[in-house]
């Protein structure tokens, strides 16, 4: 009796700044979030849309100007890195090591880094504190490619 659209990563497949476009037209997204370019079937239920998007800066204020496509906006930040401790000790069944501890409350890291870093410790032998210094060493040389419209 509703439908529950999930639009995951928007504008992830879209670096305007770049000149890459992997996904549909912003005049279809529009559309569909107007209500006008959905299928017959759809338009008697209600329509739920929930999105997520790493690119605010980018895409909110297109999609936001107009009432009806997005009644609310929710920022969720990082999570405390003691938070990120915990679940990582949780996820690993033991208490980290000071070494892995002190790399995690650097903070500036996801839960999906936390995750990856404990399965790449768990498979690899990695410690955490390594493999999340590669992925902060990865995210600035993305970014700093990206500022300078470079490929990396």
């Amino acid at each position: 009796d509703k439908l529950i659209v999930i639009i995951e990563d928007l504008g992830g497949g879209e670096m305007p700044d770049l000149g890459h476009k992997v996904m549909g037209s912003q005049d279809e997204l529009l559309g569909f979030l107007d209500g006008n370019n959905i299928p017959d079937s759809w338009r008697h239920l209600p329509i739920i849309i929930f999105s997520t998007t790493n690119y605010p800066m980018l895409f909110l204020a297109n999609l936001i100007d107009r009432p009806g496509r997005f009644d609310e906006v929710i920022q969720v930040p990082y999570p405390d890195p003691e938070v990120l401790v915990e679940y990582a000790e949780n996820f690993m069944n033991e208490p980290l090591t000071d070494f892995d501890r002190r790399e995690i409350l650097k903070g500036s890291i996801s839960i999906a880094h936390i995750k990856d870093a404990c399965i790449k410790k768990l498979v690899y032998g990695t410690s955490i504190h390594d493999t999340v210094k590669a992925m902060r060493e990865w995210t600035a040389l993305v970014k700093k490619s990206i500022e300078k419209k470079e490929a990396f």
